[in-house]
C-alpha cells in the first residue's frame, strides 16, 4: 500500500530543484511567492513564481495563476517582461519569467516625486507600446499600476503584473460591479458595472499613472476606497498643471482625455493616445527651442534620490562659432575701443615728428 505524500508549498532560499537554485524571496505579499533564482541549464537569473499555501487550495486562485501562464506566454514585446516557461517543480505549479534589474515607476515616484514632463512621456509612451502590442492579440492588462512598471538601467520601460489579464473575448471579464485591480487606478465603467470591459479601460488607468507621474499625486485619492470609487465615477480631477506649475498647460487636455467617464470620449486605442503624447512632445520641443535631455538612467536615479532631487537643467552650448546679441554688441564696442586707441597714437606720432 503506498503512501500519499502531501506536496509542500514554496521552496527555501538556497534550495536546489530541477534546474534552479533558489537564491532569495523578491516578494511573497500577496497571493503568490516570487523568487530570484539561477536556471543553471541556461546559466541566467530568472524570475520564477509559485501560488502561496494559503493561495494553492483556491481553485480562482489556481485558475488566476493558469490563466497568467496563457495569457502571458502569447506576449512576446521589448516592453513586455519575457515569459520564459511554465512546469511541475516538486509538486507544484511553477512560472518563470525575465528578472529585470532596475526600480518599479511607484519606486521612482516615492523617492523622487514628479517626473519631468519628458521623462514621463517617455515611460508612458513605452507603455502604450506595450499594451498597443497586448491589445491587437486580444489580451486586456486591467492592473495598469506605477508598481506594475519597471524603469531598467537603459531607460528601457517594461510592463509586468499580467495575474489579472484575461482574453477580451472572455466572457467573465468582468462582473457587473466586481472590483479587481487597485482601487485607485480602476476605471469608471468598472465601478458602475456597465458591461465587459476592453482596451479603453486600460487607457484609462494609464491616464492616471501619467497624471500622477506629472504631478506627483493621484487625481483621486482618499483613505476611503468607496470615496475614492465614487470620484473616478463622478468627479472631475484638477488640470495637471493646476497642481503642478512646471507641467506645461498642453498636457491638461491630453491627460483629461484620458479619464474620460465615458470610454467612447477617451483615445480609442493606445497608438493613439501615445501620437497624441509623442505629437505634444515634438511641439514643445519646437517652441522651447531648446532640447529637453532625455530620461535619467536608473543608477542615477538612485543616487539622485539618496540627495539632491531632480532638476530639468537647459544649458546653453557655447561653441566657438556662437555667440550672442550681447557679446557681439560687446565685442564690437571693444573693436572700436581698440581702434581709437591705435589712431590716437598714430596722430600723436606724427605731430612728434612734425615738430622735429
Amino acid at each position: 500500500m503506498s503512501t500519499q505524500i502531501e506536496p509542500k508549498i514554496g521552496f527555501q532560499v538556497g534550495q536546489r530543484a530541477g534546474c534552479y537554485e533558489f537564491l532569495d524571496v523578491m516578494d511573497s505579499s500577496g497571493c503568490e511567492i516570487a523568487y530570484k533564482v539561477r536556471n543553471h541549464l541556461t546559466q541566467r537569473l530568472e524570475a520564477l513564481k509559485v501560488l502561496s499555501a494559503d493561495s494553492s487550495e483556491d481553485r480562482e486562485n489556481i485558475e488566476r495563476f493558469l490563466r497568467e501562464i496563457k495569457v502571458h506566454a502569447k506576449l512576446q514585446h521589448p516592453n513586455i517582461v519575457t515569459f520564459y516557461n511554465a512546469a511541475e517543480l516538486e509538486g507544484q505549479l511553477v512560472m518563470t519569467k525575465e528578472l529585470v534589474e532596475g526600480i518599479t515607476l511607484a519606486e521612482r515616484l516615492k523617492r523622487m516625486g514628479a517626473l519631468p514632463w519628458v521623462e514621463a512621456v517617455s515611460h508612458i509612451s513605452q507603455i502604450l507600446q506595450a499594451l498597443s502590442f497586448a491589445h491587437e492579440h486580444g489580451i486586456i492588462h486591467r492592473n495598469v499600476t506605477p508598481e506594475t512598471i519597471i524603469l531598467t538601467e537603459d531607460t528601457t520601460v517594461k510592463l509586468n503584473g499580467f495575474d489579472l489579464a484575461k482574453p477580451i473575448a472572455s466572457p467573465s471579464l468582468t462582473q457587473a460591479g466586481s472590483v479587481l485591480g487597485v482601487t485607485k487606478y480602476i476605471p469608471p465603467e468598472q465601478i458602475r458595472g456597465l458591461g465587459p470591459l476592453d482596451a479603453r479601460s486600460d487607457l484609462y488607468a494609464v491616464g492616471v499613472v501619467l497624471y500622477e507621474a506629472l504631478t506627483g499625486r493621484l487625481p483621486f485619492d482618499s483613505s476611503s476606497q468607496f470615496k475614492v470609487m465614487m470620484d473616478h465615477v463622478n468627479t472631475e480631477a484638477p488640470p495637471p498643471s493646476s497642481v503642478n506649475s512646471k507641467v506645461p498647460p498642453e498636457f491638461d487636455a491630453v491627460v483629461m482625455k484620458s479619464l474620460a467617464k465615458n470610454p467612447a470620449d477617451r483615445y480609442q486605442t493606445a497608438d493613439e493616445f501615445r501620437a497624441r503624447l509623442e505629437g505634444l512632445k515634438n511641439t514643445l520641443r519646437g517652441k522651447t527651442g531648446a532640447a529637453h535631455s532625455e530620461p535619467p538612467q536608473v543608477g542615477s536615479l538612485a543616487a539622485v534620490g539618496a540627495g539632491a532631487g531632480l532638476a530639468e537643467i537647459a544649458a546653453p552650448d557655447f561653441g566657438m562659432t556662437t555667440v550672442s546679441g550681447t557679446g557681439r554688441r560687446s565685442f564690437l564696442l571693444l573693436i572700436l575701443g581698440v581702434s581709437s586707441l591705435l589712431v590716437g597714437v598714430i596722430v600723436a606720432l606724427l605731430l612728434a615728428v612734425a615738430r622735429l
